[in-house]
């Protein structure tokens, strides 16, 4: 079963949403009970490559640097790393051994994961099922 990306999003953010995808990247910002998170991911099962990771970081950059206090939620929903060349010898591992450190998320969407998560887990299983 594939959920909308749509409707996920309003399911995490009911609160509200900015969150553009451009190349099957998240980019954007939401609004939690918590306050102002941005918003940073991956869909369509994406092979991440390196030209993805840098629009990743930028984003973590540009967020940090503007608003150093505000959380960063990442989505992601990926196939793992682009194996290819380019994106080897451009360091593609780097970004990904960093992308894979801990994240806290903030409690708003936390609740809101498990509000979500709990209402589709027996669509999700029936799906399955057959």
């Amino acid at each position: 079963m594939s959920l909308p990306l749509n409707t996920l999003l309003d399911a995490l953010f009911p609160r509200g949403h900015t969150i553009a995808v451009n190349d099957s990247v998240l980019t954007g910002t939401a609004t939690t009970d918590d306050g102002e998170v941005t918003v940073i991911g991956t869909t369509d099962r994406i092979e991440v490559g390196v030209d993805h990771a840098l629009v990743l970081a930028d984003t973590v950059l540009a967020s940090t640097a503007a608003h150093p206090q505000r959380p960063i939620v990442m989505l992601v929903d990926t196939a793992g790393q682009r194996l290819a060349r380019r994106d080897e010898l451009l360091g593609i591992n780097g970004y990904f051994a960093i992308s894979h450190r801990p994240w806290t998320w903030p409690a708003a969407v936390a609740r809101a994961w498990s509000r979500w998560s709990t209402a589709n887990r027996s669509a999700a299983a029936s799906c399955r099922s057959g």
